[in-house]
């Protein structure tokens, strides 16, 4: 498990198999010129997870993944209680933390919760985490997509500070946050019988 704080084919099905009332997690690949390998394919009966990372990364050094978990035995759980629960782990396990949400909603009759968490001083690493769980009647589905970078001493979480120099890297940041967030707004859904079209 490769995810620093975990949560207790075009358009890709990756609840692998419908349940037995058609209900299933739909995610698009996320968005790059090369797609995301996968590199983690973990069932049991308590949880089944899958974890994808740029093509360019190695497990070795992960600084970006996406990670999708399915907890059947949470089926019919309330998503922002889960995600209050992620939040205070979170907030828990970094040296400076701060969180956005959960912000709740209903999506194809699912319930919904989003947050961000921003940690700093988690170990060695610095890391912003978007995460989105779906309440549904099959299980509890969580996504996340997680930035690490090395740890700033010092680093204040959710504050980026930058001088001129690194205007760049602050607009990369920017943007792959922004991405982010669509993503799992509008590529993250479920759906009993056939999805709805993925907004662009």
């Amino acid at each position: 498990m490769r995810t620093v704080l975990t949560a207790l084919a075009l358009c890709v099905l990756t609840s692998a198999a419908f349940a037995a009332d058609g209900e299933h997690l739909r995610i698009a690949p996320y968005p790059a010129a090369v797609p995301w390998k996968k590199i983690t394919d973990h069932h049991d009966p308590k949880m089944t997870m899958y974890e994808w990372i740029p093509a360019d990364q190695s497990e070795n050094d992960i600084h970006d993944i996406l990670t999708e978990q399915d907890f059947p035995m949470q089926a019919n759980a309330d998503p922002a209680a889960f995600v209050r629960n992620f939040l205070a782990q979170a907030g828990g396990a970094c040296r400076s933390a701060r969180v956005n949400g959960p912000k709740t909603s209903i999506e194809s009759g699912y319930p919904v919760a989003y947050a961000q968490a921003y940690c700093a001083g988690n170990g060695n690493l610095d890391v912003d985490i978007f995460v989105k769980a779906i309440g549904g009647k099959r299980a509890l589905y969580v996504v996340q997509r997680e930035f690490r970078r090395p740890a700033q001493p010092g680093a204040v979480a959710g504050v980026a500070s930058f001088d001129k120099s690194q205007m760049a890297v602050l607009t990369a940041r920017m943007t792959a946050q922004s991405t982010a967030n669509r993503f799992l707004s509008d590529s993250v859904q479920l759906c009993s019988g056939t999805c709805p079209a993925h907004r662009p």
